[in-house]
């Protein structure tokens, strides 16, 4: 059976004949180091998309890992991790069987490296899980000692909270402050986040002298997003004598995502290959570059850069608006985003970078008028919720960030939360703008011209 184009580059799944083995990235040697030692707390940090929660998943398969959007309270973590290992719950709010009897802790014990289901040890009578009883006890008690049972037997536990940073600031800490002692007793904890929030994951645990780590996942550099292209081009029978595999790593904003989808693009698209050719194939450039890349299109980018350019609503008053340079007139948002793309837009740039490319772009007035900070602000707020929440009329343009959203429009927290994809917070990370997801970088150099036509 011929090989498809679509199995070699596979955009948005898993990748296994254009899989890039990035070997002077030691992220993940680190990473395999302290899960295999224990007693750490790791932070896991790198821009979204980029790999984090695969390598996670990877190097801990049995790991008990939980979503940050789904802890609203730190009950809401021990009462999942006790199920994880076993422990019946109780009708009581937060509380579980005290009967270690009834605990499937043993059933367990082969992913946490005990032996298959614990034969090693001798089987079920040889693990001390205490005395029946009618009691009950809340999940945190009932989960550390489970985690030091484990532990004692030579066991290894890992617990994973993906996208820390989508937990309510005050349980972050409270959060950290409880799965301390996990760590103490040897288990591995790891928090993964983004790279401007690094700062929140390691001064909550600034008192854990010779048991914290960082292991970065960075972006993939255009020598790691090429070698998609290598790959994938001989398994099709196709020879690249342009060097169009470089350039189009050089436009995927170091996402392997948006390398594998140019690449499905360039085969299928614009060489028309389906499947492996009988014959070697040099590939052909499009005659049209731009063109090529405007059929790259992610509707979910779309529709966040259309919700940016629109703005809050606002209740009968018409926005200011500003001339540009090159005849175009546009209010403020539509400036930013228009200012975004002249910039290329970089994933991450300061306030000051924009300003001066928005002084540059506009006729007589100046970005002060555009008021450009607080825009930020409101498109950052945008972003925290999702596409279907309600936004509220408010009085004027500049209205605050806390004033966009109607009441109860936050989405339901076991629904799950979007990832954020543009952030502003200069009280938390400082006057720098992120875009944190590269295909609404990728659609703002590419499309948004016709966004705002």
């Amino acid at each position: 059976m011929a090989t498809l184009s679509s199995n070699v580059f596979t955009p948005g799944k898993n990748t296994t004949l254009t899989y890039v083995d990035r070997k002077h990235d030691d992220a993940a040697a680190t990473l395999r180091k302290h899960i295999r030692r224990g007693g750490s707390l790791v932070s896991v940090i790198g821009p979204t998309k980029m790999g984090k929660t695969v390598l996670a998943q990877r190097e801990a398969p049995n790991a008990f890992t939980i979503q940050g959007h789904a802890i609203q309270k730190v009950d809401d973590f021990w009462m999942r991790f006790a199920g994880y290992l076993g422990i019946p719950s109780e009708k009581s709010q937060s509380k579980v069987t005290g009967d270690r009897s009834k605990w499937n802790l043993l059933s367990r014990l082969g992913i946490f490296g005990i032996g298959e289901a614990g034969a090693e040890i001798g089987g079920e009578h040889t693990l001390d899980v205490g005395a029946s009883s009618n009691t009950i006890i809340n999940a945190e008690q009932a989960a550390h000692e489970a985690v030091e049972i484990v532990i004692a037997k030579g066991g290894r536990v890992t617990v994973v909270v993906d996208d820390f940073h989508f937990i309510p600031r005050e349980v972050r800490v409270a959060l950290v402050q409880a799965l301390k002692p996990l760590a103490y007793v040897g288990a591995t904890v790891i928090l993964i986040t983004l790279p401007h929030r690094r700062a929140e994951t390691t001064d909550l645990v600034s008192d854990m002298t010779g048991r914290t780590a960082l292991v970065e996942v960075t972006p993939w550099a255009q020598t790691d997003l090429a070698e998609i292209a290598s790959l994938g081009f001989p398994e099709l029978n196709l020879t690249d004598l342009f060097g169009l595999g470089d350039r189009l790593a050089a436009a995927s904003y170091g996402s392997p995502q948006i390398m594998q989808q140019l690449c499905l693009e360039l085969v299928e698209t614009v060489n028309e290959v389906l499947e492996r050719s009988d014959t070697p194939k040099a590939l052909v450039a499009p005659s049209d570059w731009a063109e090529f890349h405007r059929e790259v299109r992610d509707e979910g980018a779309i529709k966040w850069v259309q919700r940016f350019i629109g703005g809050p609503s606002v209740r009968g008053q018409k926005r200011k608006k500003h001339q540009l340079l090159d005849g175009r007139t546009f209010d403020g948002y539509q400036v930013i985003i228009a200012a975004l793309k002249e910039l290329g837009p970089p994933l991450d740039l300061s306030l000051v970078e924009l300003n001066v490319k928005i002084d540059a772009m506009l006729k007589s007035s100046k970005s002060g008028d555009v008021t450009v900070g607080g825009k930020l602000a409101q498109m950052s707020e945008l972003a925290s919720k999702p596409l279907k929440a309600k936004l509220k009329e408010a009085e004027d343009e500049n209205a605050t960030a806390a004033d966009i959203f109607e009441a109860g429009s936050d989405d339901d927290p076991a629904g799950g939360t979007p990832q954020p994809v543009f952030e502003y917070m200069p009280d938390d990370v400082g006057k720098t703008i992120h875009i944190l997801e590269p295909y609404v970088a990728y659609t703002i150099r590419w499309h948004v011209d016709a966004l705002l036509a």
